[in-house]
């Protein structure tokens, strides 16, 4: 799916330590005039999350669940008085070494943080949330750094749909930064990259696992799925238009326009929400919209 990659392999991982300046995304806006029981629809996919309870598998509290058993092994193994960044160094490469968790990378392996633990298997965004968990036990800090990596990730062929944005984890003081990257040759710290929250973070591992069931034609698991990406980061233009495209699977067109009228209102530079208006107007023979999408998925 990304390019020929290997989807396993033992993990390996990469930690640096800068000064590096993140920056942030900026967005302009445009006009959405949905119809009245439109915009009751977007405002309940907004608050969705809250529709959950917390004992639902894919409520927030459920997703960031550690055992008493997890926590247990961690502040055995490393919860002694020291340096944060050596502890949180020293915690990340027991997670991946043959001799220690031996943790191996699948870019699939969209998991929960305790299911990747305990199947000791996880792609990027899995394994920093995994660590995140762990590290807190340790009273250690990790933010979550979404970063724009080119070409290997991102737009998934051919499907309109953004999947598996890559993210890592930083661990920051006054005077450096500590970064740890899974299975990543490729990072650079010159990559335009922002720290997330944790909802974002668990936004985009429900919006990879919204794809999946779409994948398998679950399309009612997907509109779930993506509801919950959406109302965890309803700033991040990417989930929005993968609703977009789940709801064009699903047949309901004027909101799947809607997603995608949101994406780019929030990122009028995002090529993919502009190239997914581009052909949902051809498909409807609205040519002029079509062609004005056209020409900002090319300027973008």
């Amino acid at each position: 799916m990304l390019n020929g990659r290997h989807r396993v392999y033992s993990g390996r991982l990469i930690v640096a330590l800068t000064a590096l300046l993140l920056g942030a995304c900026s967005h302009t806006p445009v006009e959405i005039s949905p119809a009245k029981n439109d915009a009751q629809w977007m405002q309940d996919v907004i608050s969705y999350k809250d529709q959950l309870h917390d004992l639902h598998p894919d409520s927030a509290e459920s997703m960031l669940y550690l055992s008493p058993e997890i926590k247990q092994e961690i502040q055995s193994r490393f919860n002694r008085k020291g340096n944060r960044h050596r502890v949180a160094r020293n915690l990340a490469r027991w997670l991946l070494d043959e001799n220690g968790h031996s943790m191996r990378y699948d870019v699939d392996a969209n998991l929960r943080p305790t299911d990747a633990y305990e199947q000791q298997v996880g792609n990027c965004l899995t394994f920093t949330l995994l660590l995140s968990l762990l590290a807190a036990e340790l009273n250690i800090d990790i933010k979550f750094n979404e970063v724009d990596v080119p070409d290997a990730w991102g737009l998934e062929e051919n499907s309109g749909m953004v999947y598996y944005r890559h993210v890592n984890g930083v661990l920051k003081s006054p005077h450096q930064q500590q970064v740890f990257d899974l299975a990543m040759e490729t990072y650079d710290f010159g990559y335009p990259q922002r720290i997330i929250s944790r909802d974002e973070a668990l936004a985009l591992l429900h919006s990879n696992r919204a794809i999946e069931q779409l994948h398998e034609k679950d399309y009612e698991h997907a509109y779930h799925l993506i509801r919950l990406a959406v109302s965890m980061a309803p700033e991040n233009p990417d989930v929005w238009v993968n609703m977009g495209v789940i709801l064009k699977r699903k047949g309901e067109r004027g909101r799947a326009e809607l997603s995608f009228l949101r994406a780019y209102e929030l990122d009028r530079k995002s090529s993919t929400a502009a190239s997914n208006l581009e052909r949902f107007y051809r498909e409807e023979g609205l040519h002029k919209k079509s062609e004005r999408f056209r020409s900002a998925a090319q300027k973008a």
